[in-house]
């Protein structure tokens, strides 16, 4: 627990003391990152880079988020380790006000009593959105015995078709 909160605090911002006007921030994120929200099993490891520029205003908090760096995780054909670079540009806006305003996915509510911002789970979000979808080495570099092992399961003939749908083919 007492290392939890430790993370936690690394990636806090105290506005409260700030200024009004523009403030950048630098966090380093790591493996002990990606353990704490338990997704190890999906990220292995990860190396990135985080720049906030926070800009402070009477009623709100703009946040400009910039993510570059690299995770490793398993390729999607071979399942052995593949670095993937990510890189990400988001904004998010926090607005002073009740629990009850409605949030947006670019608008947060924070309550006018909170004097700290962690940002924890945002970057974690869009560290994930920044993963592409397909998760592959070039077929060269994946694992030629995994290969092989799949290669010996694809089915090349096709199934016969369904005589069922035949009636709803002919309409028109």
């Amino acid at each position: 627990m007492k290392k939890e909160n430790k993370l936690k605090r690394q990636y806090e911002i105290p506005f409260a003391i700030l200024k009004d006007g523009v403030h950048l921030f630098d966090f380093q994120i790591d493996k002990t990152f990606f353990e704490y929200f338990d997704s190890f099993a999906f990220v292995s490891d990860g190396k990135c880079e985080v720049n906030v520029e926070l800009d402070k205003k009477p009623t709100l908090l703009k946040l400009c988020i910039t993510i570059k760096g690299s995770i490793t995780t398993n390729c999607d054909r071979c399942t052995f380790d593949l670095n993937v670079d990510i890189e990400s540009e988001n904004s998010v806006v926090f607005k002073f006000g009740d629990l009850e305003m409605e949030e947006t996915e670019e608008i947060l509510v924070l309550h006018h009593h909170e004097h700290k911002l962690n940002l924890i789970n945002i970057l974690y979000e869009f560290i994930f959105f920044a993963i592409p979808p397909k998760l592959e080495h070039p077929i060269e570099d994946c694992n030629q015995e995994m290969i092989d092992k799949l290669n010996e399961y694809i089915i090349t003939e096709k199934p016969e078709p369904d005589p069922r749908w035949d009636a709803l083919r002919n309409l028109k």
